[in-house]
């Protein structure tokens, strides 16, 4: 496996993990409304925050 294709697959790795973090956080702010349990709101900021840091890894990568 070449260099351009371990990028390649670093990159799409890269956002599918931000994806997941994403659907993940937003399912954690739906349990968060409709139980009215402040966890939910944390692990929602605990994802959000691993999404962004997924994006931020995949355009400085570039």
């Amino acid at each position: 496996m070449n260099t351009r294709t371990r990028a390649r697959l670093a990159r799409t790795s890269f956002r599918c993990l931000a994806v997941a973090n994403v659907l993940f956080a937003v399912l954690q702010i739906i349990l968060a409304f409709s139980t009215g349990d402040s966890i939910h709101f944390a692990l929602a900021a605990i994802n959000t925050a691993g999404a962004a840091a997924a994006v931020f890894a995949l355009e400085t990568s570039r």
